[in-house]
């Protein structure tokens, strides 16, 4: 399996120490890892605004002009990324200080690591994100004209119905697919709601329900048949429960 890890700190040494350190979790674990440095919040989002195939955070907190927390809470709320929260990122923060601690709950930071870093501290946290990116690495191939796409589940909104074609809408690009909307309803399976004869959409990302819409965290309305409802809305209740 393939990842990609972003270390965001503006102290080379630390950065050098870090990657090297993540190289060596990578090959001990015959994990292929694409590591990309930033010096600064400010690179970081320059390069995200583009690019949000990350998987993991190594991020320090003390940064000039825009700090880690401020950056994770960013990326938390969708500010970068068109409304839409990006949860699947497992952030590490790193600090030389611990009085920002609480202040990750907010952002759902995996880990907090002290400086100096503790190599084995790191690989513990890098095997628990690890762990959680393959389980949530759920996804569905798409033949797309002449090319197959491997799509991951998490990151599809909704798909729309139009005549023998289907538009499916994630957080980084639109795909267009011909094939019934019956058949990617049974590829997305738990997690998704068929709200309409022409919509289906990831509970993850709706925001309130209606009578008849489904509001998306970016504002985006999509229709909710009359007698699509109950079920919807037992679906929404019961994702937000875990139940």
């Amino acid at each position: 399996m393939n990842i990609r890890i972003a270390i965001c700190d503006d102290e080379k040494a630390e950065t050098a120490y870090l990657k090297s350190l993540v190289d060596r979790w990578a090959k001990n674990n015959n994990v292929v890892a694409c590591v990309s440095i930033f010096e600064s919040a400010e690179s970081f989002l320059f390069s995200y605004a583009d690019d949000k195939a990350f998987d993991i955070l190594l991020l320090d907190i003390q940064m000039k002009e825009i700090n880690g927390i401020e950056l994770a809470k960013r990326i938390r709320a969708g500010t970068e990324n068109g409304g839409f929260s990006n949860e699947a990122l497992q952030i590490i923060f790193i600090t030389g200080f611990p009085d920002f601690m609480a202040e990750g709950y907010d952002v759902s930071a995996l880990h907090y690591l002290m400086k100096p870093i503790c190599e084995e501290k790191l690989y513990t946290v890098l095997d628990k994100a690890y762990k959680n990116i393959k389980s949530n690495e759920r996804t569905i191939l798409l033949n797309i004209g002449s090319e197959c796409a491997r799509i991951p589940v998490s990151h599809i909104i909704y798909a729309e119905a139009f005549a023998h074609y289907v538009t499916i809408t994630t957080t980084l690009e639109k795909y267009v697919v011909k094939q019934p909307i019956g058949n990617i309803e049974k590829m997305l399976g738990d997690g998704f709601v068929r709200c309409h004869r022409s919509y289906i959409v990831g509970l993850k990302y709706v925001k309130r329900i209606t009578k008849t819409d489904l509001v998306l965290d970016d504002g985006t309305t999509i229709p909710l048949s009359r007698r699509a409802y109950n079920d919807v809305n037992q679906a929404f209740i019961k994702f937000y429960k875990g139940a």
